[in-house]
């Protein structure tokens, strides 16, 4: 008789699935402990279920790599998770950690090549290149290399660097930025007073960003007209149409003539503080300037009349803002 066929193979094992949320709290729960009655789960096993589809909720994300940024959990595990790990599960965070990197090559490359030239120009266009990318960090260290190549800041360094402090919103670096100025005997010109008003205005500080206006006037920095729309923008921003008065009446001290943007952030100013006829009186001198209000600005008194009762004014604006498009 034939020999009997030899037994099959034995099937493969199954392969063991990714861990679950529900798993990895029930393995946290039964962890021992550590150093301060902590519980050691490691944070990488989360990182493994997030990469295999697990949801990670809220709460995961605070155990994995603390609430705080230490690395502890919330629960107080101790193992930390690298913030390039995490990036990897995000490829658009992968994407900015990549070019935050490259950004970082190039603004040491550009520092490095300053000191090397020792030109005071060359450094301050660095400074303003890196404050207009919001690189307020090596905006400074630019400006500290301005003396460690034996060179002497100038009104553009210093309103560079002012600049780079406001455009992310650090007023209080920005003051000291103004002390240290002064302090070296430099004279701020009429750029250096605008960026100081848009940082005071940014913060609704409008009282004080008009009184710079008026410190200009007493010093003999004549303003233009970009100095004070920087100004009026923010009075519509935080609603204040004393600020914009204010602002209008040093622009008239100054001989400076307001321009079509000037007289829209005046309206829209009065118009954000419901104040319907003084934003109408506004218009009104505006158009004795012999300038034409934009469709923004009839649109703005549309709005502020028809909420305050004024049918027929609503109206009129509405039909002025059609033509204006036209």
């Amino acid at each position: 008789s034939a020999p009997a066929p030899p037994p099959p193979p034995p099937a493969p094992a199954p392969a063991a699935p990714a861990p679950t949320v529900k798993k990895l709290k029930q393995q946290e729960a039964t962890a021992p402990k550590v150093a301060g009655g902590a519980k050691a789960v490691p944070a990488a096993a989360k990182v493994a279920a997030a990469k295999a589809g697990g949801k990670v909720d809220a709460d995961d994300a605070d155990d994995a790599d603390g609430a705080d940024g230490s690395g502890a959990g919330a629960d107080g595990g101790v193992e930390a998770v690298a913030y390039g790990v995490l990036a990897a599960l995000d490829e658009g965070m992968m994407r900015n950690v990549k070019a935050n990197r490259k950004r970082a090559r190039e603004a040491q490359t550009l520092l490095k090549r300053a000191v090397k030239t020792k030109e005071i120009k060359f450094f301050n266009r660095i400074i303003k290149d890196f404050g207009n990318d919001k690189q307020m960090g090596f905006a400074e260290e630019a400006f500290k290399r301005i003396r460690d190549a034996g060179l002497t800041p100038t009104v553009y360094s210093f309103t560079n660097l002012l600049n780079a402090c406001v455009r992310v919103g650090e007023l209080t670096r920005a003051r000291g930025v103004w002390r240290d100025m002064v302090a070296a005997g430099v004279e701020p010109n009429e750029v250096t007073y605008t960026v100081l008003v848009k940082g005071l205005a940014q913060e609704g500080l409008l009282a004080e960003a008009a009184e710079q206006l008026e410190v200009m006037a007493g010093v003999g920095v004549q303003a233009n007209v970009r100095t004070f729309s920087t100004l009026l923008r923010n009075c519509v921003r935080h609603a204040d149409p004393a600020a914009a008065d204010r602002c209008f009446a040093a622009m008239r001290a100054a001989g400076v003539a307001p321009d079509v943007a000037s007289f829209e952030y005046l309206i829209k100013t009065r118009c954000a503080a419901m104040d319907a006829q003084g934003a109408w009186a506004a218009l009104n001198d505006m158009e004795r300037e012999m300038l034409l209000a934009p469709p923004q600005a009839y649109a703005a008194l549309a709005t502020v009349s028809s909420i305050t009762g004024d049918v027929v004014s609503a109206r009129k604006a509405c039909a002025e803002a059609h033509v204006a498009v036209e």
